[in-house]
């Protein structure tokens, strides 16, 4: 209770209404590097929320404490033309990130999901194919095929689709 009240106290938030903001569906995903081994992959998760408004609300809470809790503020802005981004500093949060790390931590509020990904690169390409309407998995003929021997009870869990010919 003690940690929830500083955390309230230092940032104006309530820590109810922030986890209360996602509701329904969460996803990651993992999009290797051409080459694979050579680099790192692009990593990336969705939070789902009941609406727009909840989820803009949930981003810009989410940068507000991080930046009410650390000096130098870790979080930065970047406008993009159709949203605000965050774009997370690890070396401000104390992490010792080694030369060449190729992590920045991005997010970004689109529809009524908080999309997070392991770059502000990672996130622009995630956000275009929602800009360009691009099918989800679910509208490709190869994973519905791969998809078929399950049930749906069993579709419901986890289930990780790698796509080695592309």
């Amino acid at each position: 209770e003690a940690v929830i009240k500083d955390f309230e106290g230092k940032t104006g938030l309530k820590a109810a209404d922030m986890s209360g903001s996602i509701k329904g569906e969460f996803g990651y995903y993992v999009v290797p590097a051409p080459g694979m081994v050579t680099a790192a992959p692009d990593i990336g998760i969705f939070l789902t929320c009941p609406d727009a408004e909840k989820a803009k609300a949930l981003s810009a809470a989410v940068s507000k404490a991080l930046n009410a809790y650390l000096q130098p503020a870790p979080v930065a802005e970047v406008p993009l033309p159709t949203r605000t981004t965050y774009q997370l500093d690890l070396a401000k949060l104390g992490i010792p990130v080694p030369p060449k790390f190729p992590y920045t931590p991005a997010w970004a509020a689109e529809g009524n999901r908080v999309f997070i990904a392991s770059s502000p690169l990672a996130l622009r390409k995630q956000l275009s194919f929602i800009e360009l309407k691009t099918p989800g998995l679910l509208g490709q003929p190869e994973f519905t095929k791969a998809l078929e021997p399950f049930t749906p009870e069993q579709r419901k869990g986890q289930v990780m689709y790698v796509n080695v010919k592309d």
